[in-house]
């Protein structure tokens, strides 16, 4: 069976239905997504389903003005010179039980599929669709026909492509499943027996990576156990990604010693891979910090980052967290580091200028305070003044002038804007 595009207008689209279990299985925006009908065209070069990627990808030659679908998937290129062939249409069956999503007109399912070609293995059959009524030359078994064109060079060749694909000269026997060997009489595009298909966003756990830490890879076991394995390339530094490059994935599959012609490699547009990590974010960094000065605050004053503190960038896994002692740093101020180490090694760090929050309550040397002097349970109240600056909850020093007639320098803890205490 033949089902053909009406005329020869370039990039001539042509619309099938499946009718039946199967599925289109199709490549949207890095998502394997599946769909009952639609209209088949090229666009630069490759056989599109739509706005989606056909799978497996077919490419079309240049110059291409229509394309011809059979009753089994086989799909063709006509151009102004003849026809040929260019691919093969395989179909996803699914479980009378699998619950469809959708993604952006299209349907999702969670299981894999089984796959094969038309009219095999419940796939159901491929039919063209048009807003009139069926084409005569649509019979049960049209392979014996062929729509009828009012050119006589193209019904010419029409006519031969028929006789050529008539069950008394083509010896094709089209596999039962994707990936099982063809018969030794089948068309070059069901050679294709393993399927590759990047994921649009590699996060990948080591920096150099095989090729089952960035494809799904379906076919034959023994196939795709050796995929798998090939190593694919190496990753960026971490935090940085680095855009796929299919030919260089082909050359890897090729030094692998697999031949290209049994691979079809789908690598979707701006796929990149980047290792694997996680994020400390600026909150938690400023956690830390704040936790290891609070000993030396006494946790009155509130304090925050003097400078913004960014995230900092690791690699996945199980990672400790360190804090150093704080430091001294301009006027009440500290100055934190917390260090991320993994197995004893480090692996990142971040330093952080602490301070008081504008608006906390601090005082300034010359500033007057009452001092309450306190030794066991008696206590004393004497005016002072400040020496240092401090804020809320921070040690400052007091001179005392009224015990005696010697000034005395004492250090006690600022409690109030106008209040110490000080321990004898």
């Amino acid at each position: 069976m033949v089902l053909s595009s009406p005329a020869l207008t370039p990039y001539q689209k042509t619309s099938l239905e499946i009718k039946g279990g199967g599925y289109f299985r199709l490549l949207d925006r890095g998502h394997i997504v599946y769909a009952k009908k639609g209209s088949l065209l090229v666009r630069l070069g490759e056989v599109m389903f739509g706005t989606a990627h056909l799978l497996p990808t077919v490419s079309a030659p240049k110059g291409t003005l229509a394309l011809e679908v059979s009753g089994d998937g086989i799909i063709y290129s006509k151009t102004s010179s003849g026809k040929s062939e260019v691919g093969r249409i395989v179909l996803a069956v699914f479980p009378a039980s699998e619950i469809m999503g959708t993604y952006h007109g299209y349907l999702t399912a969670d299981d894999r599929p089984s796959l094969a070609y038309p009219n095999q293995l419940g796939a159901g059959t491929l039919v063209q669709i048009t807003n009139s009524p069926p084409h005569p030359w649509i019979k049960s078994h049209p392979s014996e026909a062929v729509h009828k064109i009012d050119h006589p060079k193209i019904t010419k060749k029409l006519e031969a492509v028929a006789d050529y694909k008539s069950p008394q000269k083509s010896s094709q026997q089209a596999p039962k499943a994707l990936g099982q060997q063809p018969s030794p009489g089948a068309a070059s595009t069901s050679s294709k027996q393993v399927e590759i298909i990047v994921h649009p966003q590699c996060r990948v756990t080591s920096q150099r990576f095989t090729f089952a830490d960035i494809a799904d890879v379906t076919g034959p076991s023994n196939l795709v156990d050796a995929v798998d394995k090939t190593f694919a390339g190496y990753a960026p530094s971490l935090g940085f990604s680095r855009q796929i490059d299919k030919g260089l994935l082909m050359l890897r599959l090729m030094g692998a010693h697999l031949n290209p012609n049994q691979v079809d490699l789908v690598v979707p547009p701006g796929a990149t891979v980047e290792l694997s990590h996680q994020t400390l974010s600026s909150d938690e960094l400023l956690a830390y910090g704040l936790s290891a000065i609070a000993p030396l605050t006494g946790g009155i004053t509130k304090y925050g980052p003097i400078y913004p503190v960014q995230p900092l960038t690791i690699p996945n896994g199980k990672v400790d967290i360190e804090t150093s002692n704080p430091m001294p740093s301009g006027t009440a101020g500290y100055f934190v580091t917390v260090t991320a180490s993994e197995n004893g090694e480090i692996i990142g760090t971040r330093s952080i200028s602490l301070g008081p929050v504008p608006g906390s309550i601090s005082v300034r040397a010359g500033d007057p305070v009452t001092v309450t002097l306190k030794a066991g349970y008696a206590t004393v109240t004497v005016p002072g003044t400040v020496v240092n600056q401090a804020f809320l909850g921070q040690t400052v020093q007091v001179r005392i002038t009224s015990v005696s007639d010697h000034p005395t320098i004492q250090s006690g803890i600022l409690t109030s804007s106008n209040s110490v205490q000080v321990k004898l």
